[in-house]
């Protein structure tokens, strides 16, 4: 069956005479690349394995054709734009049949290309991949994250403070601890900037200062400058920081 011979026919149910349409395109699967359905006028699909004959004016079938394919297929149609990967229009097509090795191919001006070379088809045309490109599909985009409803429910810190590394309390012995409930750190837009922290200019760590990742820590001893002030307020620290030095300044 050469699809030359179906191309413009209408299609006619056999057992209801209901006029389906004109075919307008083959319908290969990607997968074997075996043509498959016909494509109509009226948008409908007709498997290849309905059509009963089609010698005379008409393609006659024997089931109604359905509204849309199941899977990924190459809509291959007489007339249809042919263009290249760069954008270059290449010719109407104007055959689509297997060769000698039951390959099928199709005609594109005065070029033949493997039906393979076809990446993608639809109402403006087919685009082939004339030179053997690798391509790769788009990376799906990420959509941002939707802001919260709400803002969740202030809960309170509870740090504790533990006895300084002179303490006479040795190994072993307990060693009392206080504790203080500070509330939870605000939006970063709310952070107490450099200015508010001036007043531990010159004091001197008592305990260090850090996180658990050790990405960033300030050792005891470390004489608070302006540099010291704007890391811990770059990592969340300067309450902490505030918690962590001598009452005094280091004169």
């Amino acid at each position: 069956m050469q699809y030359e011979s179906l191309h413009g026919k209408p299609i006619i149910g056999i057992f209801d005479a209901t006029d389906y349409g004109n075919v307008t395109a083959a319908v290969f699967s990607k997968k074997g690349l075996r043509i498959r359905y016909l494509k109509t006028t009226s948008e409908r699909y007709l498997p290849v394995a309905d059509i009963y004959a089609s010698v005379g004016d008409v393609v006659l079938c024997r089931k109604p054709p359905q509204s849309r394919p199941e899977a990924e297929w190459i809509v291959v149609g007489m007339g249809q734009t042919a263009y290249d990967l760069d954008g270059k229009t290449l010719g109407t097509l104007r055959s689509v049949r297997p060769n000698a090795d039951g390959q099928w191919e199709i005609a594109v001006a005065e070029d033949v290309f493997d039906l393979r070379k076809i990446v993608s088809s639809g109402d403006a045309g087919v685009v082939l991949n004339t030179d053997g490109r690798t391509l790769r599909r788009p990376a799906a985009k990420r959509s941002a994250p939707a802001a919260p409803a709400s803002s969740p429910a202030t809960q309170a810190v509870r740090i504790e403070e533990v006895p300084l590394p002179s303490s006479p309390a040795s190994f072993g012995q307990l060693t009392s601890r206080t504790s203080a409930i500070l509330p939870p750190p605000s939006p970063e837009s709310d952070n107490p900037r450099i200015g508010d922290y001036r007043f531990l200019l010159g004091k001197r760590l008592i305990r260090t200062v850090g996180d658990m990742t050790r990405s960033f820590m300030i050792p005891a001893g470390t004489v608070v400058d302006g540099r010291v002030l704007e890391q811990c307020r770059r990592n969340g620290k300067l309450v902490e920081l505030a918690l962590s030095t001598e009452p005094r300044a280091v004169r």
